[in-house]
C-alpha cells in the first residue's frame, strides 16, 4: 500500500485543476461515485441513473484483497464525490486512494458479527435490495437536489429484485436435494434466504486449503449426508475441492460471484444472480439422480 500513497501524492498536484464532477444532459453537475466490485457498481448504477457517474475499481477476475490499481485509476479517483464500499476489511484499502473531500461509506458496519466475518451480502436478492436502499440514501445525501430521481429509480429497481426473488423461490422450492458444500463462504446468505443447507465450507480464509484432518471430516460429512454438489467460484482453483469431488463421487459447480459486463448472460447483477440460481437449482436436482454415477463438472 505504501507505493500507492507515493503514486497518489505524486499525481495529486496534477489533479487539483480537475473539476469534482461532470455535467449531465440536463446541464446540472453530475456527481462521481466509486465502488469496489462490479456487482455493487451495477446496483448503484441502476439507482443513480444519468445523474451520477458510477465506476468500480477492481477489474472482473482480480482478487479484491490483492489488486493494485494502475496510476491512471488513482488519478481518476481524485474526482470522486462518494465511495460505497462493502466492509472495511474487504475493500477498505481503497479509501487510502481518495482525497479528503471524498465521502467514504461502507454497506456493512463493524458492529454486526455476522457481517464482520462474511461480507458477501450481494449474493442474495435481499442483499441486493439492502445495497440499493443504502445507496439511494447515500446518493441523496451527497446530491439532495436529485433525491426524487434516485428514489424513483430505487422503486423501479426494487420491483426487478422482487421478481428475481420470486424466481429464486420457485427454483429452489422444486429442488430434489437442498444440500451442498461450498469452497468459500460466499453463499451463506443465499442458503439462509432459500432454506438451502451448506453442509460444509472447505476454506474459511483466502486461499487456505484445509488440513488433512479437516478434509477427512468434510468427506465424512458429505458421505453421511449424501451431499453431491460442491460449489466453487468461477475463477477459483482448489486442489482440495477437486479431490473432494473425486472422493464423494460428486459434481463440481462453478458459480459467478462477481459477474462480467463482457458476457451477456452475466452482464448485470440481476443476470448474474439469475444465472447462478439456474445452475445451482439444476445441480441440486441432478444430485439425487446421479448418486451412483461418475463425477461431473458443470
Amino acid at each position: 500500500m505504501k507505493h500507492f500513497l507515493i503514486v497518489l501524492s505524486f499525481f495529486l498536484a496534477l489533479m487539483l485543476f480537475h473539476a469534482c464532477g461532470q455535467y449531465d444532459q440536463t446541464g446540472g453537475v453530475q456527481i462521481t461515485v466509486v465502488t469496489s466490485i462490479f456487482p455493487i457498481y451495477d446496483i448503484v448504477r441502476n439507482v443513480a441513473g444519468e445523474r451520477a457517474a458510477v465506476r468500480y475499481v477492481i477489474p472482473v477476475g482480480a482478487n479484491p484483497h490483492h489488486y493494485e490499481p494502475f496510476p491512471s485509476t488513482v488519478m481518476e479517483l481524485q474526482r470522486s464525490n462518494l465511495f460505497i464500499g462493502v466492509h472495511r476489511e474487504f475493500d477498505g484499502w481503497i479509501t487510502d486512494l481518495f482525497p479528503e473531500k471524498t465521502r467514504t461509506e461502507f454497506l456493512l458496519s463493524e458492529e454486526g458479527e455476522e457481517y464482520h466475518t462474511n461480507p458477501h451480502i450481494w449474493l442474495t436478492p435481499s442483499g441486493g435490495k439492502q445495497i440499493a436502499t443504502v445507496a439511494t440514501h447515500l446518493l441523496s445525501s451527497v446530491d439532495p437536489q436529485n433525491r426524487n430521481h434516485y428514489q424513483q429509480n430505487l422503486t423501479l429497481y426494487l420491483k426487478e429484485l422482487s421478481k428475481l426473488d420470486s424466481t429464486f423461490v420457485f427454483l429452489f422450492d422444486q429442488v430434489s436435494s437442498r444440500k451442498f458444500i461450498q469452497w468459500h463462504p460466499a453463499w451463506d446468505y443465499l442458503a439462509r434466504d432459500y432454506q438451502l443447507i451448506i453442509s460444509a465450507t472447505i476454506e474459511h480464509g483466502h486461499g487456505d486449503e484445509p488440513s488433512v484432518k479437516e478434509f477427512k471430516h468434510i468427506i465424512d460429512v458429505a458421505k453421511e449426508n449424501d451431499v453431491r454438489v460442491v460449489v466453487i467460484g468461477l475463477h477459483a482453483e482448489s486442489k482440495a475441492t477437486e479431490a473432494l469431488v473425486r472422493e464423494i463421487n460428486g459434481m463440481l459447480l462453478k458459480l459467478d460471484s462477481i459477474g462480467d459486463p463482457a458476457v451477456d448472460a452475466r452482464g448485470t447483477y440481476i443476470k448474474m444472480m439469475h444465472h447462478n440460481a439456474i445452475l445451482l437449482s439444476a445441480a441440486l436436482n441432478r444430485a439425487a439422480v446421479n448418486a451412483g454415477d461418475t463425477p461431473q463438472k458443470e
